[in-house]
């Protein structure tokens, strides 16, 4: 089983009471991703209806391979809660509160080669910690400045 070393957790961009176009907010979303060199899909879709206001959750994983042994992965959760369809559209327009919470870590032995022993996983541990430690610093500091780009554009995109 791929080890996994998280960056940063739980970041998050709020809106409060805003209009939501939610087609274009994807649209904005998928090129951010792709202009950073992950491919994305769509891990999770609910969605609730309360009356006449509308709850959905959305989970996108993006992932980006390094090198044949480590993976970078950003994953952004999108709440829309409390939203009213706004009248008189085609579109995906609410209006109501949105936040946006993002994660990211590094996959690393995602093809579980290391994985078929003890004596090889702790080869793999030691290996990762003494010869890749500096390379593996570096993917860190990397995969920080990516998520926070996207991070950063998604907070301007939405006006906060």
């Amino acid at each position: 089983m791929p080890e996994v070393d998280y960056v940063l957790k739980d970041i998050k961009v709020v809106e409060k009471d805003a209009d939501i176009d939610f087609k274009k907010l994807y649209k904005f979303l998928s090129k951010v991703f792709s202009d950073n060199g992950y491919f994305v899909f769509e891990k999770e879709y609910m969605h609730h209806l309360k009356e006449d206001l509308r709850n959905k959750s959305i989970k996108w994983k993006g992932y980006k391979k390094v090198d044949d042994y480590s993976r970078f992965w950003i994953e952004v959760r999108i709440k829309l809660s409390n939203a009213n369809e706004l009248e008189g559209n085609d579109e995906m327009l609410y209006h109501g509160d949105i936040s946006l919470n993002f994660e990211s870590y590094i996959q690393k032995d995602y093809y579980s080669k290391w994985e078929f022993n003890s004596l090889m996983k702790l080869l793999r541990a030691v290996w990762d910690k003494f010869f890749l430690g500096i390379k593996f610093t570096q993917y860190e500091t990397q995969l920080k400045d990516e998520t926070y780009d996207i991070f950063n554009k998604t907070k301007t995109y939405l006006g906060g």
